[in-house]
């Protein structure tokens, strides 16, 4: 004889859950702010944190953008798990005397419909190099003096102006070179570039001292791109009639 069994039959649910674009992209922090220098090559790379959206599928992050994108461009990579990293790279050199400081927004913008995107605002603060020589207010001066002036006597100030910042901007004078034993006629004070009668004038012997003074930073001297002659102009002594 058979032996009459039974089937138990059970249905089987299965709940799909479609996710909604219900989250935008956030940024660990509100701001980002680097220091960057204007001697930093074309090409340096500049890591940033990624935005965070936990929606899923097309609902997620998709693209990033950064605006104004006069200096750096933004690079979207993948690791070999699919997580992205960013980085900000610099593609036009920086150039502190111009701009000191660059204000940039990075956002992040996800595939939902409708868009949802998150922002981050990132300040960039150009720190200085020595790059700038300091320059002579003036081309050429030219100073008359009497044959009698006593040693002493200041002739004028000369004055120099460096567009660096800090100590890089700060300038020291002296002479390059003079000829004639003119070094020795005239000295220079290398903070505020007066320039003092140093011995006696003879008309009879040099009518006229051409005297070349430079300047240059503190910390790294070199002539300056423009070197100011100064003619002095010996007078003879007054004559009796």
């Amino acid at each position: 004889t058979c032996n009459n069994s039974t089937m138990l039959l059970v249905p089987l649910l299965t709940n799909i859950i479609l996710d909604i674009n219900d989250n935008s992209p956030v940024f660990p922090n509100k701001e980002i702010r680097l220091q960057i220098s204007e001697g930093s090559l074309s090409g340096a790379r500049f890591p940033l944190e990624n935005a965070m959206d936990p929606d899923v599928g097309m609902n997620s992050i998709q693209t990033y953008s950064l605006i104004p994108s006069d200096h750096f461009i933004l690079k979207q990579h993948s690791h070999s798990d699919g997580s992205m990293y960013l980085e900000m790279i610099l593609q036009n050199i920086l150039d502190r005397e111009t701009d000191e400081q660059h204000n940039l927004v990075l956002t992040a913008v996800d595939g939902g419909n409708p868009l949802k995107s998150g922002t981050v605002k990132i300040y960039i603060q150009v720190l200085d190099v020595n790059d700038n020589a300091p320059i002579f207010n003036t081309g050429l001066y030219k100073y008359s003096l009497s044959e009698d002036s006593p040693k002493g006597t200041v002739i004028l100030s000369v004055s120099a102006t460096d567009a660096d910042k800090g100590t890089n901007g700060e300038v020291m004078y002296s002479f390059s070179h003079a000829t004639d034993g003119t070094s020795d006629m005239f000295t220079i004070d290398p903070l505020s570039g007066e320039i003092k009668l140093n011995g006696r004038l003879d008309f009879e012997s040099n009518k006229q001292h051409k005297i070349n003074p430079q300047t240059c930073p503190i910390f790294r001297c070199y002539p300056s791109k423009l070197l100011n002659d100064i003619l002095h102009t010996i007078m003879p002594f007054p004559t009796c009639t």
